[in-house]
């Protein structure tokens, strides 16, 4: 998301004062965790529309409620994969950014 930030910062024809990011369900959460960690780079957009944040660990209990210990294997592996835990990548009211 920050990449595209700046890609359209940078582009000519468009007006700077009008960006919008439109995010949602998992983008949502990448955004949220984008925005917690790198506040300054979404300086003086027009809006930011974040809709229906996913919370991962919710998602993948549901899916993976048929495989004994995989919850943990997945949650291994994407925080050796991205430095974050589920409960990390997911958007909680109740959980500071």
């Amino acid at each position: 998301m920050i990449g595209a930030i700046r890609y359209s910062r940078e582009r000519l024809d468009i007006d700077n004062s009008r960006i919008t990011l439109l995010s949602r369900r998992l983008g949502t959460n990448s955004v949220l965790v984008a925005l917690s960690r790198r506040p300054k780079e979404f300086d003086n957009l027009a809006a930011l529309v974040a809709v229906r944040p996913v919370a991962l660990r919710a998602l993948a209990g549901t899916a993976l409620a048929q495989v004994p210990g995989s919850i943990g294997l997945l949650e291994s592996e994407i925080k050796h994969l991205t430095g974050f835990d589920l409960d990390e990548l997911s958007a909680s009211p109740t959980r500071r950014m």
